[in-house]
């Protein structure tokens, strides 16, 4: 049996550990948190149901010229599709997960395929779809440091 005080020890030591971890992401450019990031995303999908097959970034085409001139952005844009398998009621949990998600991301496309039962049992239950959501991640960079004169 557990001891109150064991508890008690024990909550303080997770509470430290949550206080430096957030000390630590705090000093983390934005871009180098995407393995993190993309981690997050399966981590929903999980939580909602889903059978995550894959979740990678996916590169667009540079085109940031407008008229000759270099387009002047405050933040990266970041495409990152999202492949699983589950029922519609677990896709669309996914989708709608995704408003509170700690980084600004948009949906861009969701594609649903009906994925064929592979077993007699599985024909009657609840189908499987195989669903592809593509997003978009805005980054913004960290400032760079202020130079003291």
């Amino acid at each position: 049996m557990i001891g109150a005080l064991e508890v008690t020890t024990t909550g303080e030591k997770v509470t430290e550990s949550q206080q430096r971890l957030d000390h630590l992401e705090q000093g983390v450019p934005e871009l180098a948190y995407i393995p993190t990031l993309l981690t997050e995303l399966e981590k929903i999908g999980r939580q909602d149901g889903i059978i995550v097959l894959g979740v990678r970034p996916v590169q667009k085409p540079v085109d940031n010229k407008k008229d000759g001139k270099p387009k002047k952005q405050v933040y990266e844009e970041l495409n990152i599709e999202v492949k699983g398998r589950g029922d519609y009621q677990a896709v669309s949990k996914f989708l709608a997960s995704l408003r509170a998600f700690p980084k600004i991301v948009a949906v861009r496309t969701v594609t649903l395929a009906p994925k064929t039962a592979e077993r007699e049992s599985d024909r009657y239950s609840s189908p499987m779809l195989d669903a592809t959501v593509e997003l978009r991640a805005y980054l913004f960079p960290e400032a760079p440091p202020q130079q003291v004169a």
